[in-house]
C-alpha cells in the first residue's frame, strides 16, 4: 500500500509540473504582447503639436486659461471647434476677448497647451 501511494504521489507531482509548464507558455506570449502594446501606448502618448487660427472667446491671464474658437488644425486631424487651453500666464498678456489670433499648441489627449500666440 505504501508503495502504491508513493507511485501515485510521484505521478501526481509529474502531472502538476507538466501543467505548470503549459501554463507558463501563454503567460510568456501575453508578456510579449503586453510589451508591444505598451510600446504603442508610449508612442501614442508622445506630445503632438499643431497650429491654428481663431478668435479668443475667453481669457484669464492670471490663471493661464484661454478658450479659442478655431478653424481646423490639420496636424492633429481636428475640425474647427471652440476649445479651452492652458498657457503660461505671461504668454497671454495683451490678449483679449474678441482678438483674432494665430497660435501653436502642444499636448496629448485632451490636454493641450498654447505654446505661442499672437494677434493677427
Amino acid at each position: 500500500m505504501k508503495k502504491t501511494l508513493m507511485i501515485a504521489s510521484s505521478l501526481a507531482l509529474v502531472a502538476s509540473l507538466a501543467a505548470c509548464k503549459k501554463a507558463e507558455q501563454p503567460v510568456a506570449a501575453m508578456a510579449a504582447t503586453t510589451d508591444h502594446a505598451m510600446d504603442k501606448m508610449a508612442a501614442s502618448a508622445a506630445p503632438k503639436t499643431g497650429t491654428g487660427e481663431g478668435k479668443v472667446i475667453s481669457v484669464n491671464a492670471a490663471t493661464g486659461a484661454i478658450s479659442i474658437q478655431h478653424g481646423p488644425i490639420k496636424q492633429l486631424g481636428w475640425p474647427g471647434m471652440t476649445m479651452g487651453f492652458t498657457a503660461k500666464p505671461d504668454l497671454l498678456k495683451g490678449i483679449a476677448v474678441g482678438d483674432k489670433v494665430a497660435f501653436e499648441i502642444k499636448g496629448t489627449g485632451e490636454n493641450y497647451e498654447v505654446t505661442s500666440i499672437h494677434k493677427e
